[in-house]
């Protein structure tokens, strides 16, 4: 299954790099091909039968025809759901008029004319674009004359479609009521404010009325040959499909009702009525007008009311899942009404001469240490660094490197360990190790008790009980510290290389034993200093939190020895670092000299403002799923009966004259 997925990961990863990997080809071949000299200038017959594509694609070719030859390479891509093909030709992409594709082979001839960014064939192998296409794709359409839209007509075009920007709008402000769950401080009276413009104007945007230019535009009449053309464009789904053209050189944008009409048979001589800019028709002669339809058969408005519709469920969702109840936001906004201020102090006298009250929210930016606190380790009472508390105003307290000897350190480390190896087996519950370094450990044991290690001689008895066993002096009674170093160095140069063999609980307490009595010396002199630490902490204001701040507490982390233990706190308690305190305040103390300052972080600073924030989206929602859930029940059956009734008409409809009746 893993293997399976990483499979997939790689395809979807490769796919993209090699989709680039063939565009860049291809803008490489087409540069070659645009460097190479033309062969000749396109004929007239020529130029005529390239209008249809000027068309339908908005081209602007070359008139000089130029050589490409290779192979022929038929990819089908797919693009945001719409699939389109991609046509090349000796590494060039190739845009293939009417039935050129017919005449291909695995090794091609053609000459071609430079579009924008791909290759036009006008000859390739058989075909010849003179002689290709239907006669009426070689006759263009006649201007018969041109006039202004009228007033109604306008009103028509002008008429606003589906509000898909007011849409967008909704959904972005509904983004800001999702930034309302961060603690945003005062930032959030700009959250909010950013939320309700964007609200206004998608309101905006669908109650408009009226959309595009309000100048009256030109209308123009032309007759020709109806004719569909299929064209394929190069890597471009966006021109993929079925073009309709009057005639070679005018293209219309009939409404899709129309367009889909048997009516409209291409080869058919038709006259119609277009806009010269959009291109869009207006009539067909006079059985097919688009403002008669709009008289006899209303628009019935209820693809924008489904669209607004579920863009409210979708705010509706969110408003409710990002909320923690209609009940308690309502709740929290009532604060805004009431004393309860938001404290962004930037000095800390300020919260020493008017503290924020119960209730108050702060959102407080410090550079500051962790506060120190006793706590018990191993017997001793040591200062260590708690970072759910902050003192905020008074100078940082001076803390001193403990005086322990390097002897005594170096005793607690690992190094001093004993290295144990296997006794002839790669067993891990094998009763036996080899112990190398055990002569070593005992010197810097008495190294360490030379220079003052605490309980010295309690360490050194222990050893005696544990070794006791190695030594050939204990079976005499003879159980001083000199004679247990003397034949542990005899035992030691005896075995070599291959070191002694030891049980292994007994290798662990030796080495327990050792690190124990290193901690202890270094958690005495720790906790001499604990009320010295302690005493130094004294004014200004102290933030308490019921959750970590931005960084770790490192006094409740034990890890490594007492010496690793006491730098990282002695670190932490003396660098300052930046820190953000944001909360309720739920409980103040003054003792005098300092401010105690007790802070919720679950309950944000802005809490307030997310609140009236929350009952403006919940309410806005809803009131926009009512009011459009209404209007969809009441268009519905209208827009089917409307549905109905067009179609027929236009199924009974004879196909349009083709000349306009005076």
């Amino acid at each position: 299954m893993k293997i399976m997925a990483f499979g997939v990961l790689v395809l979807l990863f490769l796919a993209p790099v090699i989709q680039w990997q063939r565009r860049r080809d291809a803008r490489h071949f087409f540069e070659r091909l645009c460097e190479q000299a033309p062969l000749r200038v396109l004929s007239v017959k020529e130029r005529a039968a390239l209008a249809p594509l000027h068309a339908c694609l908005d081209l602007t070719v070359d008139a000089e025809a130029r050589a490409l030859s290779g192979p022929h390479i038929r990819e089908v891509l797919r693009n945001r759901g719409i699939s389109f093909v991609r046509e090349s030709v000796g590494g060039v992409d190739v845009l293939l008029p009417f039935d050129a594709a017919d005449h291909l082979a695995e090794q091609n001839t053609a000459e071609v004319v430079l579009g924008p960014g791909y290759a036009i064939v006008v000859r390739l192998n058989a075909f010849d674009i003179t002689t290709a296409g239907s006669r009426a794709l070689r006759t263009p359409a006649r201007h018969v004359g041109e006039r202004m839209e009228h007033p109604e007509e306008r009103r028509l075009r002008r008429r606003p479609g589906t509000p898909w920007a007011a849409a967008g709008l909704a959904l972005l402000a509904n983004a800001c009521g999702v930034a309302l769950l961060w603690d945003n401080g005062p930032w959030a009276w700009g959250v909010l404010g950013a939320g309700l413009a964007l609200m206004l104007l998608s309101a905006g945007f669908y109650l408009r009325r009226q959309v595009g230019p309000a100048a009256l535009q030109p209308i123009d009449r032309v007759h020709g040959r109806l004719n569909r053309l299929q064209l394929l464009r190069p890597g471009d789904p966006a021109g993929t499909g079925c073009h309709v053209l009057i005639g070679n050189d005018q293209r219309i944008r009939p409404c899709h009702d129309w367009n889909e009409s048997k009516g409209l048979q291409a080869g058919h001589p038709i006259e119609a009525e277009i806009y010269r800019h959009s291109r869009r028709v207006l009539s067909l002669g006079p059985g097919w007008s688009m403002l008669d339809e709009h008289r006899r058969y209303p628009p019935v408005p209820l693809a924008r009311h489904a669209l607004m519709l579920a863009v409210a469920l979708v705010s509706l969702c969110l408003a409710l899942s990002a909320s923690d109840g209609p009940t308690y936001e309502v709740q929290r906004a009532m604060r805004l009404f009431s004393a309860h201020q938001l404290r962004t102090d930037a000095d800390p006298g300020s919260l020493l001469q008017r503290p924020p009250a119960i209730g108050d929210g702060v959102h407080l930016r410090v550079r500051t240490t962790c506060e120190l606190v006793p706590q018990q380790r191993h017997g001793h009472t040591v200062a260590t660094a708690d970072c759910d508390r902050v003192r905020w105003g008074v100078p940082q307290v001076p803390m001193a490197e403990l005086e322990i000897a390097e002897p005594i350190l170096r005793l607690g480390s690992y190094d001093t360990q004993l290295r144990t190896q296997y006794a002839g087996t790669t067993d891990l519950l094998a009763p036996f190790r080899q112990v190398t370094g055990l002569g070593d450990l005992l010197e810097r044991v008495d190294a360490a008790c030379v220079q003052g290690l605490d309980a010295c001689g309690d360490l050194q008895s222990r050893l005696l009980r544990l070794l006791s066993w190695q030594s050939d002096h204990t079976a005499h009674g003879d159980h001083d510290w000199a004679s247990l170093m003397r034949a542990a160095r005899l035992a030691s140069d005896q075995a070599g290389p291959q070191g002694l063999a030891f049980p292994s609980h007994v290798i662990r307490k030796i080495n327990t034993a050792v690190e124990q009595a290193a901690d202890a010396h270094v958690l005495s002199r720790w906790a001499a200093q604990t009320p010295a630490l302690l005493a130094q902490q004294q004014g200004g204001v102290v933030l308490v939190t019921a959750s970590p701040a931005e960084f770790h507490s490192v006094g409740d982390a034990w890890l490594g020895t007492a010496h690793d233990q006491w730098k990282r706190m002695r670190a932490t308690a003396t660098i300052a670092r930046p820190v953000t305190v944001s909360g309720t305040v739920t409980a103040r103390i003054h003792d005098g000299r300092t401010q105690w300052l007790e802070i919720d972080p679950t309950e944000p600073s802005d809490a307030a403002i997310a609140g009236l924030g929350r009952c403006a989206w919940l309410l806005a929602a809803l009131l926009l799923m009512l009011f459009h859930a209404v209007q969809c029940v009441r268009y519905v059956p209208r827009a089917i009966a409307r549905r109905s009734a067009l179609d027929a008409d236009i199924l009974q409809r004879p196909a349009p004259m083709h000349r306009w009746s005076p």
